[in-house]
């Protein structure tokens, strides 16, 4: 199971998909993808930052860290 959001700041809606091909990105965007919800709930961690390209996502060498309190 993946959890994708958009990156960006603020309150995130996450889809949640069996299959990184099942989600259909828009144009130009990035996005966060977790491999488990416990990697978004947990008290810190890094996401892996994906971005569109030609209809799919792509994973980058970069991540997001989240904090929780």
């Amino acid at each position: 199971m993946y959890y994708i959001a958009k990156n960006q700041f603020g309150i995130k809606s996450w889809a949640r998909v069996k299959r990184l091909r099942d989600f259909k990105p828009e144009q130009g965007s990035e996005y966060v993808v977790a491999k488990t919800w416990k990697a978004i709930q947990g008290d810190s961690g890094l996401i892996s930052i994906y971005v569109e390209a030609n209809g799919k996502l792509e994973k980058t060498d970069r991540y997001k860290m989240f904090f929780h309190h």
